[in-house]
């Protein structure tokens, strides 16, 4: 009986064995392969995912900050820039300027003379018409240059101060006549030469209309002084057929 029950359970036995440590060591071996292989838990996992959440934050926080502050430095760098672009000048607009300012200086400074030199009222009312003109021109000048950013002459150059002392030299009627010819027809068809210029080749809009404004009186004055020429050489002419009885 006991044989019997040995035959029957003894392999069942053995092989339950055998089952089990094949088992037991598959168990084993998968343990030594990936030993660190296991399921974090819940608390484990949220951290993890908070740490990261708030690093990528921090991350991206800061990346729309400092490309914010780099835009506002670029804007503001620009903005300086135009402002500056818009009251420079070119060189030959400058020249030009001075030289306006330097003529509207020797017509003011020409009136004046001619107003303590001068016996005849219309030469009188002339001079004094050019010294309220040309005053209200140079402020003109001055308050675009001002603007511009340019340094203006404050006397008249060496040229109209030669002629200022070529006219104070004279008196009387060839005082008068000089005057006209000089300050009024000629020094005006050079500031008209100047305007044209300065309207047709400069490159500031604001001293483009300037000249353009300012032409109208010039050619007037050019005209009345003309006139009033004419009419001195008349009396000169009249005076010496008188003197040579002609």
């Amino acid at each position: 009986m006991a044989n019997q029950m040995f035959k029957r359970t003894g392999p069942g036995s053995a092989m339950g064995f055998s089952m089990g440590g094949v088992i037991a060591a598959l168990l084993i071996s998968a343990g030594s392969v990936h030993p660190q292989t296991t399921t974090p838990s819940t608390a484990e996992s949220g951290s993890a995912m908070q740490s990261g959440t708030q690093s990528s934050g921090t991350q991206s926080s800061g990346t729309p900050s400092s490309g914010t502050q780099s835009s506002g430095k670029s804007g503001a760098s620009s903005g300086t820039a135009s402002a500056t672009a818009g009251k420079s000048l070119s060189t030959s607009d400058r020249n030009m300027m001075q030289q306006l300012a330097n003529a509207n200086m020797s017509e003011i400074a020409l009136g004046k003379l001619a107003l303590t030199k001068t016996t005849d009222k219309n030469v009188h009312d002339y001079a004094q018409h050019m010294i309220d003109d040309h005053g209200k021109a140079l402020e003109q000048v001055q308050a675009l240059a001002q603007e511009k950013g340019v340094q203006l002459p404050t006397a008249p150059d060496a040229k109209h101060q030669a002629l200022g002392k070529k006219l104070n030299a004279l008196s009387g009627h060839e005082f008068d006549r000089q005057y006209l010819q000089q300050a009024g027809m000629y020094e005006h068809q050079q500031v008209h030469s100047l305007l044209e210029r300065i309207h047709t080749h400069a490159q500031s809009p604001e001293l483009k209309t300037l000249a353009a404004n300012m032409l109208p009186t010039v050619n007037q004055h050019a005209q009345l002084a003309q006139h009033m020429h004419h009419g001195k050489v008349d009396q000169t002419s009249t005076r010496h057929q008188t003197s040579t009885g002609q």
